[in-house]
Parts: structure tokens; sequence; C-alpha cells
């Protein structure tokens, strides 16, 4: 049976994403169309990938999908390498994000793929079980 796991928002997609509203809420007040349509497009974009971004694993692959507007990915777990636990920046001794670097084989040669999802360690606890089987 698949499980899901959805992704988690992290501070600095909510910083960015207020950042690109106000461009185009000033875009908007100054009627300046094109950078108005583009923020528009741009803020459809970013939700959406904050909105629908999810882990499938099924008993075979991960299903990496984005949103609606781009192609899914997946990684077949028996190229599954290893998966690391990533820190970014600590303050404090805290890391303020954290995500899963996929490191998978695909054509001969290692490649990587960074996701967040909302339970790293369940998400991980699930990888484990379905590649013993």
């Amino acid at each position: 049976m698949p499980r899901l796991f959805h992704a988690k928002i992290q501070f600095q997609s909510w910083i960015l994403l207020i950042a690109v509203f106000i461009v185009f809420a000033y875009s908007a007040w100054h009627k300046q169309p094109i950078i108005l349509l583009l923020s528009l497009m741009l803020l459809i974009v970013m939700i959406d990938r904050m909105i629908h971004t999810t882990y499938t694993i099924t008993s075979t692959d991960i299903i990496i999908h984005t949103g609606k507007f781009s192609k899914d990915k997946t990684i077949p777990l028996q190229d599954l390498l290893r998966v690391e636990k990533i820190s970014g920046i600590r303050l404090f001794g805290k890391a303020f994000n954290t995500f899963l670097l996929l490191t998978y084989q695909a054509n001969g040669e290692e490649k990587s793929q960074a996701i967040i999802p909302q339970n790293e360690d369940e998400f991980v606890k699930c990888l484990q079980k379905r590649k013993q089987k």
C-alpha cells in the first residue's frame, strides 16, 4: 500500500511568497501590467508547489510530485544508495531548516535529490521497511 508524505513549507518559502506578493500589489497599485502578470504567474506556481508537493513511497518506487505544473519524478527503491539528513544554517545550535538528501544510481552515475517531508523520521523508517522487503 503506498504511503503519502506531504512537503514541509519552510520559513524562507514564506518570506519569498510575501516578497512576490508585495511586488504583485505594488505593480497593481501603480498599473504596471507586465510586472503584474509576471508576479501573478510566479505567485500561482509558488503556491501550487507549496501546497501540492508530495512524496509517495510505493513497494518499488519513490514518486516525487511537485505540483500540477511540473512532471513527476520516480526513483526506484532498488537504485537508492543512501539517505542523509542534512541541516542548513544553524543559529544558537539549532538548525532552522533540514532536508533529506536521496542519493541514487541512474544511468551508471550517482544523482541526488533533496526532499523536505513533514515527518522526516517517519519517512526514513517507511523507506527502510520498503527497501528491506
